[in-house]
């Protein structure tokens, strides 16, 4: 396996964070890794969701964060919650809600490293255990 010179991002792991009358919180964290000697700042990250469902891709929301600061040789774990709108969720996922769903959620990171700024893409289809189980009791 070649190791790569320039930052990656993986999204580590996503989840409900809130649920409220209009919008629940998914909160997805992410790691940026900077095998470079230098550190930089994300100047952008943005990303959308959508929900997986009978091989189909239904948007439910995006997120966006900037000013994260990436250290030099090391990976930075930043969390970017996303309040996503439940008539949308229902909508989208109705039927599913109890059940375990999966979403992918995709996007790119604008990172300054003073010499570039290269936009880095990334996606990852993530599972969610019990989707808005509460809701249904």
């Amino acid at each position: 396996m070649q190791e790569t010179s320039e930052p990656s991002i993986e999204i580590a792991g996503a989840g409900i964070e809130g649920v409220g009358i209009e919008a629940t919180t998914l909160n997805v964290a992410i790691v940026v890794k900077n095998p470079l000697p230098f550190g930089g700042n994300i100047e952008s990250l943005e990303y959308r969701i959508f929900l997986v469902r009978d091989g189909e891709e239904v948007f439910l929301g995006e997120g966006r964060k900037g000013n994260i600061r990436i250290e030099k040789s090391q990976a930075t774990r930043t969390e970017v919650p996303v309040k996503l709108k439940n008539t949308a969720i229902l909508s989208a996922a109705g039927g599913l809600i109890g059940s375990d769903i999966d979403i992918v959620i995709r996007g790119t990171a604008a990172i300054d490293l003073t010499v570039a700024t290269p936009a880095i893409p990334f996606e990852k289809k993530v599972k969610i255990e019990g989707f808005l189980k509460s809701l249904k009791n």
